[in-house]
């Protein structure tokens, strides 16, 4: 017997909230070494320039979004996206003065190829000009996670000589949450038929676990 949209909506909103709370996990970890490093620690200021970095290809990827899809999105869905964009382009500029603050820039940073290719796939979704593909990996699979490692770095810092970090994501932190809540109810509105259901499904689960491999690989020590 083939499942029904809710049976099927119900499980993308299930894979959705088990990253997130996945992410959350492996995000403490990392939190736990990183709070009790030095303010100049390679470490940190590695994982700060990632931060950092994401953080501005998330604009630039938002971005890019609106300019190659404004045409097949709805008015409501157009806007939040565009809305989103600046916000990203804002957790930049919250989190930047926490690595200059630490003596380091983000000038000739090279990202790990892992994190190239997840945001060269973000690219490449844009292109397909689908919202279902897109929100469900933008958002189901990215800002869940998002929302998560915000949470936790808003609260793992405090007392600590990283403060500032922490109220650098106390900032982003509700904007993260709100993308995710948007996102989710955006794709539930592009969600007519079990086909597309099962294409949010699929979209997710690729995209997710591609996401929670370089969440889980920066935890581990591990990512490439």
């Amino acid at each position: 017997m083939s499942a029904t949209m809710g049976e099927l909506w119900e499980q993308v909103d299930a894979l959705s909230r088990s990253f997130y709370e996945r992410v959350k996990t492996t995000s403490s970890r990392l939190a736990g070494t990183l709070a009790g490093l030095p303010r100049d620690d390679p470490r940190l200021l590695d994982w700060l320039k990632e931060r950092v970095w994401r953080e501005r290809e998330g604009a630039r990827s938002h971005a890019y979004v609106v300019v190659k899809m404004a045409d097949v999105l709805d008015a409501h869905a157009l806007v939040f996206l565009a809305r989103q964009a600046m916000e990203e382009g804002m957790h930049y500029q919250y989190l930047y003065p926490c690595l200059q603050a630490r003596g380091a820039t983000i000038d000739g940073y090279e990202p790990k190829p892992s994190w190239r290719r997840v945001f060269k796939d973000e690219f490449d979704v844009a292109d397909e000009r689908d919202p279902v593909s897109l929100f469900s990996s933008f958002h189901m699979g990215g800002e869940g996670p998002a929302s998560a490692s915000a949470d936790v770095y808003s609260k793992a810092f405090l007392g600590t000589a990283h403060e500032d970090i922490s109220l650098a994501y106390q900032q982003i932190a509700p904007d993260e949450a709100g993308h995710w809540a948007a996102g989710r109810k955006a794709l539930r509105g592009y969600l007519q038929t079990p086909q597309q259901a099962e294409q949010a499904l699929a979209v997710l689960t690729h995209h997710g676990e591609h996401l929670f491999g370089q969440y889980h690989g920066r935890a581990a020590g591990t990512a490439d």
